[in-house]
């Protein structure tokens, strides 16, 4: 038997505080329809994944209550049919929607780390930020970090990486939209 996750049994549910607002509107004989919603959520003791040492003998990472997350957004749609009758109905919808999400506080475990981002003339500037395993204080779950090429050396045919990861931003998309049709 190889175990392949250490578990935890000090695991508590996470908590949310969530305001959600929106309107649902139908006009012309509810041929035309507008929803939109706008949310906040705020989620305590966030369980996220946390990678351990290999030598721990564990292959995944832990599920630990270590975090504060916020999450932030909209969802609209507009529902339009032009054709309505005992012969056909054509409907077309579109869907947009977008989401922030933070990571706000990773609680005590967590240490400083020295990263880099784009400076905004063409460079990198290195700043420290606090980390824990793969999730970084101030960004999004998920965010992408790597070496960026930052020169190439003629004489030895080869590019220059920065020392340190650089922010590419989030891999998940900020927003999302839509279309459907259908007869």
């Amino acid at each position: 038997v190889a175990p392949n996750n250490p578990g935890n049994a000090d695991l508590k549910p996470e908590t949310t505080l969530e305001i959600e607002g929106g309107f649902d509107a139908g006009l012309f004989e509810d041929k035309v329809g507008l929803t939109f919603t706008y949310y906040y959520a705020k989620t305590t003791d966030a369980l996220l994944g946390i990678n351990k040492p290999p030598s721990e003998g564990f292959g995944s990472s832990r599920q630990e209550n270590v975090g504060v997350i916020l999450n932030q957004g909209w969802e609209t749609s507009v529902n339009f049919t032009p054709i309505n009758n005992s012969g056909m109905r054509w409907s077309v919808d579109v869907n947009l929607d977008s989401n922030k999400n933070e990571i706000l506080d990773l609680g005590d475990q967590a240490t400083t780390t020295k990263y880099m981002v784009k400076d905004g003339k063409g460079g990198f500037k290195e700043i420290e930020v606090t980390q824990l395993g793969t999730h970084e204080e101030g960004y999004e779950l998920r965010a992408s970090w790597t070496r960026m090429i930052n020169g190439y050396d003629p004489a030895t045919n080869k590019h220059t990486r920065t020392s340190l990861n650089v922010y590419q931003g989030q891999r998940l998309p900020k927003w999302t939209a839509s279309l459907g049709n259908t007869f």
